[in-house]
């Protein structure tokens, strides 16, 4: 009895030793290795490796950085050559932020008050029509660029 137990430790050792090395557990040295060809010493040589693929780079140039736009001059507001009131009058405005919205304030000859809105473009400038004032007088409108705080004034007189 003695016997079998000592081959089924025997055997139960090997078994447990094939699992460790092919778990990467434990790693043998191949034979002929080591100075002494005992199969100890150094590891095997590693085949050289293949340097990883990087992505080749695209054949388009990245787009170019866009500047923001500043707003070019003081803000300044322009009317129509010949106000009447009977007819739409356009403001013309400029030197506000691109794309900013602009708030327009009309005070017009009968005091009464107006406010309108509009989007500047690109550049900053913006074109509105005035609603025609109903009686002749003077007609003062104010522009305030929400975000940038510009503003701009024009006052003109309408006539028969």
């Amino acid at each position: 009895m003695k016997g079998f137990l000592t081959l089924f430790a025997i055997v139960v050792v090997a078994f447990l030793g094939v699992v460790a090395v092919q778990n990467g557990l434990i790693s043998l040295p191949s034979p002929g290795q080591g100075s002494d060809g005992s199969g100890r010493g150094e590891p095997p040589p590693q085949p050289p490796r293949r340097p990883e693929k990087t992505p080749s780079p695209t054949t388009e140039p990245p787009p170019p950085v866009q500047k923001p736009k500043t707003p070019q001059g003081p803000p300044r507001l322009g009317h129509c050559l010949n106000p009447s009131p009977t007819i739409s009058c356009q403001i013309d405005g400029a030197g506000f932020e691109p794309e900013e919205t602009v708030d327009l304030f009309y005070t017009y000859p009968s005091s009464a008050e107006a406010r309108y809105e509009v989007v500047a473009s690109d550049e900053g400038a913006f074109a509105y029509a005035v609603l025609r004032a109903d009686v002749p007088g003077t007609v003062r409108v104010r522009a305030v660029g929400r975000s940038s705080g510009r503003t701009a004034e024009i006052s003109f007189v309408t006539s028969d």
